[in-house]
């Protein structure tokens, strides 16, 4: 049974569309923002059409694009990244989006490469294996990077971060605390 979705509308006038709905909630997601090919592939969009409502929210001052250097391996790479502009006539449209959970993806296989740098010795990262290397992944990724460690609590199999909880170092203070809440929270805990 399809769920009605009441229609909302753009602070410059006229309704925005679902598509346009789903990339401003990918967005309120992703803070530092996120590449075209990211949003189109979250979204569930083609490359194309997640381009077009880019630029149709863009005009009315929803997004904005700015090129910044992003972590990348172990160095960094120039990219687009899209982002709401906060501006007035986003946040009263925010303030009009329902919430919309993420869709449930499959977990991933490998560290991610802007998290390469925190792996400066041992094994490679892109050589490491998920679930198989998950509690050495989970140890690296709590290394004082919050975009890290949240990746961590989110991705991870809670099975890992269990065994992490119960390592020398992480039984007290802010991370045992930031462990014990994602595992009382997590969906499949």
């Amino acid at each position: 049974m399809a769920v009605f979705a009441p229609p909302v509308a753009l602070p410059g006038g006229g309704e925005i569309p679902s598509d346009q709905r789903t990339v401003v909630a990918l967005l309120r997601r992703c803070l530092a923002g996120a590449t075209v090919e990211g949003i189109s592939a979250g979204a569930g969009l083609s490359m194309a059409r997640a381009e077009r409502c880019l630029g149709v929210l863009s005009a009315s001052g929803i997004v904005r694009c700015e090129e910044k250097r992003v972590l990348w391996g172990f160095g960094s790479v120039p990219a687009y990244l899209w982002s709401l502009s906060l501006t007035e006539g986003c946040l009263d449209l925010l303030a009009r989006l329902p919430w919309q959970d993420p869709p449930p993806s499959a977990p991933p296989e490998r560290v991610p490469p802007q998290f390469w740098w925190l792996f400066s010795s041992g094994t490679h990262p892109a050589e490491l294996r998920l679930p198989q290397d998950a509690v050495t992944v989970a140890g690296r990724m709590f290394g004082g990077d919050p975009a890290a460690r949240a990746w961590a609590l989110t991705n991870l199999p809670l099975d890992a971060l269990r065994e992490l909880r119960a390592s020398r170092g992480y039984d007290a203070g802010p991370d045992a605390v930031s462990l014990d809440i994602a595992i009382a929270h997590r969906a499949d805990a």
